[in-house]
């Protein structure tokens, strides 16, 4: 939900402000400017509506107040027509954008969309920039790996269901735990689901638990979903899910509860989803093996992942990394091992790179790991 403070004197536009947004917008209101600006400090709005003309303080000054708060939110600033050139220095001043009164919704909508993107974007490069520990686990400096790890910053934050896709190795469950510690949900539970390796028969008591006596030898226990309360569940593989399996996780995400297998009580579920597939899913619901509508709800945000042989500028980066967390040293590796490493194809990705190393390690006895230390299976 975006929350929007409208700092203006007019009430008849307070009150039309607040009925032609939809309701995923959030209007706190205030008629002064010196209000307005304790509402920022207390409320936290994604974004301020500033009327350029005030009761008690002049719309440029409350402005310059608000930039020097610390956390400062984007400002688009209101005007009537006779006054462009005091817009002209708003925008010089930092404002992000105006608006010409009287305003139409979609112009209205359009200009908060904007803004809010722009905001979002600003706040990704900056974490990206200070590099946060968990963004670390992202190992390269190809455009390819800075792209997923911009998507990643982007991602975190929001409460949308993200789909990750890539081949077998890439790295999603990496990618996907990354999400979670970068998000508010981080104090939460993390629960990784491996669909593919969970039998049809039993994987509706794994995601949402059973009541005792559901069946023979049955006991109270919760499931994926109740243990991922105020945290995100993981749910891997979910290509491999059966029709029905389909039918039932879609019925959980568009009513947001769920019941024990032999139970009747109805639990809420406070989670984000996150899933993961090396299938392609679109072709997958045009051969009619995946619901269609399953698949709009669960990638409303998609990674694609690529392949460790469409990065190997990133080998020699994800070698040292590994490198170091198997010996816990900085082990040598000569110029002919590494080139040995980038030659190859890696039909394996970053799964098989590190297994090859950590074979290396073991049977290597020297200080630096040659080229005859180096076997693909």
């Amino acid at each position: 939900m975006v929350r929007i403070l409208f700092i203006d004197d007019d009430h008849q536009d307070q009150k039309l402000l607040k009925m032609i947004l939809p309701e995923n917008y959030a209007v706190i209101s205030a008629v002064k400017g010196l209000h307005g600006v304790e509402l920022i400090q207390k409320e936290e709005p994604d974004i301020v509506l500033l009327d350029i003309e005030l009761p008690d303080i002049n719309g440029l000054e409350l402005l310059k107040r608000i930039n020097a708060l610390p956390l400062s939110p984007p400002v688009i600033m209101l005007t009537g027509c006779s006054e462009i050139d005091k817009v002209v220095r708003a925008i010089k001043m930092g404002a992000s954008d105006y608006l010409t009164k009287p305003f139409k919704l979609e112009q209205l909508k359009r200009t908060i969309r904007d803004v809010m993107e722009e905001k979002i974007k600003e706040s990704a490069l900056i974490k990206l920039k200070t590099e946060d520990p968990p963004l670390n686990e992202i190992v390269g400096e190809s455009t390819a790996i800075k792209d997923v790890k911009k998507l990643i910053l982007l991602y975190a934050d929001s409460e949308s269901s993200v789909l990750i896709t890539g081949e077998s190795g890439t790295g999603k469950d990496v990618v996907a735990r990354t999400i979670h510690n970068l998000s508010f949900r981080k104090g939460g539970p993390f629960v990784p689901k491996n669909c593919g390796a969970i039998p049809e028969a039993l994987l509706e008591t794994e995601l949402f638990g059973s009541q005792k006596g559901a069946f023979t030898g049955a006991i109270s226990r919760p499931g994926s979903f109740e243990m991922a309360k105020g945290g995100t569940l993981f749910l891997d593989e979910i290509g491999e899910m059966t029709p029905l399996s389909q039918v039932k996780l879609l019925r959980v995400l568009e009513d947001k509860t769920i019941t024990r297998v032999g139970g009747t009580s109805v639990i809420p579920v406070d989670i984000r989803i996150l899933t993961a597939t090396n299938k392609d899913l679109k072709y997958e619901c045009r051969r009619g093996n995946f619901r269609l509508d399953l698949f709009y709800r669960i990638s409303t945000l998609s990674i694609k992942i690529p392949p460790l042989r469409e990065r190997k500028e990133d080998i020699s980066l994800l070698t040292a990394y590994f490198l170091k967390m198997l010996t816990g040293r900085n082990l040598d590796i000569s110029i002919s091992a590494m080139e040995k490493l980038i030659d190859y194809n890696w039909p394996g990705n970053i799964r098989e790179l590190k297994n090859v190393l950590e074979r290396a390690v073991l049977h290597s006895k020297k200080h630096t790991l040659d080229e005859g230390d180096i076997v693909f299976y």
